[in-house]
């Protein structure tokens, strides 16, 4: 399967996301969009079980999709199993539907990760401007920093 395709303008390769590309024989290829996929069920049941305690369910959880991958299975303590169910979820959701951006969001990750690989990064960057028309309706509404 090729996940990842480019396209050489002006010298330059610039690389996309092709991860659920289905390709013709003639026409231009078409997307398969993944709305809700049984292996990031299983990511979400890890998370869940770790946060309340369960780190053999979590690591159980984990170690089906490490399985299936044929990758490394995680043996690592229970202290660094968030970490892990983070970059699992990094591998197993690339280029699907913003969820890493979403995972980084919900964890309060966005500035640790993002600093240092994203020149200018500032951590208003993380939130969406409140509209105007909200701001107007609720006089006790502030507007987000940055904006």
């Amino acid at each position: 399967m090729q996940w990842i395709a480019g396209s050489t303008i002006g010298g330059r390769v610039y690389y996309y996301p092709f991860k659920y590309k289905k390709v013709f024989s003639s026409g231009a290829p078409t997307e398969h969009y993944m709305v809700l996929r049984l292996a990031e069920q299983y990511l979400i049941r890890a998370e869940c079980r770790g946060k309340t305690g369960n780190i053999a369910g979590a690591i159980a959880d984990l170690h089906v999709i490490q399985k299936r991958a044929n990758a490394a299975l995680y043996a690592g303590e229970a202290a660094g199993l968030p970490d892990a169910i983070e970059l699992e979820r990094k591998k197993e959701l690339f280029c699907e539907w913003g969820h890493r951006w979403a995972d980084l969001k919900r964890t309060g990750r966005a500035d640790v990760v993002l600093s240092p690989v994203k020149a200018g990064w500032k951590p208003a960057a993380a939130l969406f401007p409140v509209p105007q028309e909200e701001l107007d309706a609720n006089p006790y509404l502030d507007q987000n920093p940055g904006y």
